[in-house]
């Protein structure tokens, strides 16, 4: 069963297009000085700040009175404070406890500070006699209470309290985790840089100082200052993790190289550390419905899709919780929605290191070192352990502990790993992606290595892959029902194979047994026949009866079975040839490989045909559940499967049961049906005429 995606914070998302911008809760900074307009400090340190935050406006004043009736005045701004030591004593009593102060730092120049008396006062930020040092901390205070906006996308799923591993395999999980794993490993080109350099200069167009930014780190960057570049306050952080948490894999493709470089810096870092138990937090403002959702989540493991900057100062953590809550709500203009308070508690033990990824101290190697900041790689699994509200503090403690994938996701994992081999290119990309339903994708990953292929320009030519190609941008087609232009990319694929394969070959066969399905989804079922036969020729003859390619040529002869008028007269037949793939898949594949959810989907198809709808059930469920451990939910796989059960319950009569599995369908609001079918009530009869075979191309 797969459990829904919990956004933290969903209502930050209603902002996610300013995300790359720098975005504070303030929207002024007072600064009370009698010399703030004559000391050329003072002057080229408001500069500073208005670089660092152009959109805040800063307002100086020489008089307490001015100030703190500014302040008065305007109680439905938050409102960030400086004031000279010598003033400081005057104003902060009067105006500290006011909820719109959200911090205080006091500036002493060229006299020792008076501490004592500060720390009745909880919203002074420090005492600071050296002005970089001054704006220093608060762009890191900023930059913290910055991350409490940030989405955090968790994706949640449970397993039973035996600790059954096979209720806890989840296609979100094994999906995300094999795209990270490859485009961390994904060959990097000097033409790569240029195009990297190029996409963000677009990106970048109309924003000068971040076109700056760039050039900096075109000239600077090094992989073992990848940390400090990800924790410098530019567009890179917001960007990374954003497109981690979407999986926008053109930005994801372009950054691929600081994702790698991370993982290896924290790997380091991690290595020589202390390998005792560490606690870590987090400081997070959620809406009511997350948290409830987390709340009904006690042991689930939970998906990290984005990087997790932790701290191990429980103040700290707190601290940029503070008033937050009602300062964004005055800030955000567009919608109200309740924010709750809530501080992750992370418990990890460093010392464990099956399967689990790298995390680390990072404050070496941070743009902030003072931070504290634990930060753990994207990708990071946790159990929740506990929830409670802790009335003193008045927040939600949410305890969180680190560990790794079960055992059958991680077979499953590594079965894919295998089946993919070393070969980190365009064209495997284009295979993962083809998985996870994303085909507009991973046609332009063929596409790509294509012209790279063609022109020379790919990082290993092997005029194969040209064929490798041909063959993948057919299925891309016959997955989206263009099959004529299917059939003409696997005739191609097969006349490069021939060129360049000996005689009997599997890829010639596999090149044989599509282009028999593509007859086969045009109506010519004859030539269909033909190939596969031939198809299985080849592959009996060079590789046995037990092997990978035979079982998918019998799956492809029974889908075509399928596609016959009267089902009837050839249902013996295409049971026959169904099971015999069934029983070979079952024998040589990882157990949750999705080919036996294909076969499990046409067996249950036959019955269907034949009105054997209870029989039909039982392998379309069997199907389902495999699907639902390799596939996320929202995979068109298992929309087609919710919505031909749905037929199947109607069929029987039992609207009841139908509307329950039409509710599962269209709850899953995929990209795929989203982008494909802007009308998602239109979506139903175009996935039932498609719903009756899985071809397993």
């Amino acid at each position: 069963m797969a459990f829904p995606e919990i956004n933290v914070n969903d209502a930050y998302n209603l902002l996610d297009e300013q995300e790359e911008e720098k975005t504070l809760f303030i929207n002024s900074i007072i600064w009370l000085d009698k010399e703030i307009n004559t000391v050329k400090e003072n002057q080229q340190s408001q500069q500073q700040l208005r670089n660092l935050f152009p959109d805040v406006q800063i307002i100086s004043f020489e008089a307490v009175f001015d100030s703190e009736e500014y302040v008065r005045q305007h109680n439905q701004d938050s409102l960030l404070v400086i004031v000279s030591g010598r003033l400081a004593q005057t104003l902060i009593p009067d105006i500290h406890d006011f909820n719109h102060i959200q911090s205080i730092y006091i500036y002493c120049r060229n006299q020792d500070p008076e501490k004592t008396w500060t720390s009745d006062f909880a919203k002074i930020r420090g005492i600071f006699t050296e002005m970089h040092q001054l704006v220093t901390k608060i762009e890191l205070d900023q930059g913290r209470i910055e991350k409490t906006r940030e989405s955090v996308s968790i994706v949640a799923f449970p397993v039973n309290m035996e600790g059954d591993s096979s209720l806890s395999v989840n296609g979100d999980l094994l999906q995300f985790q094999l795209l990270l794993d490859f485009l961390r490993k994904m060959d990097w080109m000097v033409c790569d840089e240029e195009d990297f350099l190029a996409f963000w200069t677009k990106k970048l167009s109309d924003t000068p100082n971040n076109i700056s930014i760039l050039n900096g780190f075109m000239n600077e960057y090094s992989p073992d200052r990848a940390l400090w570049w990800y924790t410098r306050p530019t567009f890179f952080y917001g960007a990374l993790n954003k497109a981690l948490r979407q999986q926008n894999i053109e930005t994801l493709l372009h950054m691929r190289f600081f994702i790698n470089d991370i993982y290896d810096q924290l790997a380091s870092l991690q290595q020589f550390q202390p390998h005792s138990k560490i606690r870590a937090y987090r400081g997070q403002l959620i809406s009511v419905e997350e948290l409830t959702g987390l709340e009904q989540s006690i042991n689930h493991l939970v998906l990290m899709k984005s990087f997790f900057s932790t701290t191990t100062n429980r103040d700290l953590a707190l601290f940029v919780l503070g008033d937050t809550a009602q300062q964004f709500e005055r800030w955000r203009t567009r919608s109200i929605i309740p924010l709750k308070r809530v501080l992750f508690v992370i418990d990890a033990d460093p010392s464990n290191t099956d399967n689990i990824l790298p995390f680390a101290d990072i404050g070496t190697n941070s743009y902030f070192p003072e931070e504290q900041e634990t930060l753990f790689m994207a990708g990071c699994i946790f159990r929740i352990s506990e929830t409670r509200y802790d009335e003193s503090e008045q927040i939600h403690l949410v305890t969180l502990e680190l560990c790794s994938a079960d055992a059958e996701t991680k077979a499953l994992l590594d079965g894919r790993k295998k089946h993919f081999g070393n070969d980190n290119s365009l064209i495997t990309l284009g295979h993962i992606l083809e998985e996870t339903g994303r085909y507009d994708l991973s046609k332009t990953c063929y596409l790509k290595a294509l012209d790279q292929l063609l022109n020379h320009k790919a990082p290993c030519f092997d005029e194969r892959n040209i064929a490798v190609c041909y063959n993948s941008l057919g299925n891309i087609a016959e997955l989206t029902k263009d099959y004529q232009n299917s059939l003409e990319w696997y005739k191609k694929g097969l006349e490069k194979y021939e060129e360049t394969l000996p005689a009997g070959h599997k890829f010639i066969a596999d090149s044989y047994r599509s282009i028999g399905l593509a007859y086969g989804r045009i109506g010519d079922k004859t030539r269909a026949f033909e190939s596969l036969e031939k198809a299985l020729s080849i592959l009996r003859t060079n590789h046995g009866t037990i092997h990978a390619s035979v079982a998918a040529c019998l799956h492809a002869m029974g889908s075509i079975y399928l596609m016959v008028d009267d089902i009837h007269e050839v249902s013996n037949k295409a049971f026959e040839l169904l099971h015999e793939a069934l029983d070979i898949r079952q024998k040589i594949l990882v157990k949750n490989d999705p080919a036996i959810s294909s076969t499990l989907f046409n067996i249950g198809s036959v019955h269907r045909a034949l009105g054997q709808f209870d029989e039909a059930l039982l392998f379309y469920e069997r199907s389902l559940n495999l699907k639902l451990k390799f596939f996320p939910e929202s995979h068109p796989e298992v929309v087609k499967t919710y919505y031909t059960m749905e037929a199947v319950w109607k069929e029987k009569g039992d609207n009841e049961k139908a509307s329950e599995y039409a509710s599962k369908a269209l709850r899953c609001h995929t990209h795929f049906l989203v982008l494909q079918h802007p009308n998602i009530i239109g979506i139903e009869h175009e996935i039932h005429s498609a719903a009756s075979t899985d071809t397993d191309n």
